[in-house]
């Protein structure tokens, strides 16, 4: 278990050094406003806008499957930084000053649920395939760019970006399996490829 953790901390110790090396003001520019689609606050009035709209289409079953994504994902971040307790990268391989833990970035789990979830819902709602793989590749894209700016920025290890992307895509899953065993009449009729 120790090589393992030790293997986990040079592998992470070596891709931030080498991403530092390679910084520059344009694309620290760049991933610092990408790493805005990453936070809370950003990411928490987008999540008001859809519940809002979700709700006047009285989409109920998108509805709660989406909160209880996204209070599940934001919780057991919390948590699972506080009984980890890693240290963020040195102030000098940070672009800006974090206060919280490292482990797990809270930037990759909370986008991956959230855009994860828009994805979902919006894939459900037509029945052509480019346009579904459209929305896939562009959330997919969204969601590794914000991962990948953390990791730029010098915020989080890589361990803490993968762990990240585990919590939030593991409720993400489970938010989608509530939905359609749960929520099934709560889609519209008219929907293409309701289940």
């Amino acid at each position: 278990m120790s090589f393992y953790f030790g293997l986990v901390t040079r592998i992470d110790d070596v891709v931030i050094r080498f991403l530092l090396l390679h910084r520059t003001p344009l694309l620290t520019k760049a991933f610092y406003f990408i790493t805005y689609f990453g936070e809370q606050m950003v990411i928490g009035i987008m999540l008001i806008i859809l519940l809002a709209y979700l709700y006047l289409k009285k989409e109920m079953g998108y509805l709660y499957s989406c909160l209880f994504v996204f209070l599940a994902t934001d919780a057991s971040v919390y948590f699972i930084k506080i009984f980890v307790n890693r240290a963020r990268p040195s102030a000098d391989m940070a672009y800006y000053l974090e206060t919280s833990k490292s482990f797990p970035s809270a930037h990759a789990a909370i986008a991956l649920a959230f855009f994860g979830f828009v994805a979902y819902y919006l894939i459900k709602q037509t029945s052509e395939k480019n346009q579904k793989s459209a929305v896939i590749f562009s959330a997919t894209l969204l969601v590794l760019l914000v991962g990948f700016s953390r990791l730029y920025l010098g915020e989080h290890y890589l361990s803490d970006v993968l762990a990240g992307f585990i919590v939030g895509g593991m409720w993400l899953i489970i938010g989608i399996i509530i939905r359609q065993k749960y929520f099934r009449a709560s889609i519209s009729s008219n929907t293409p490829s309701a289940l």
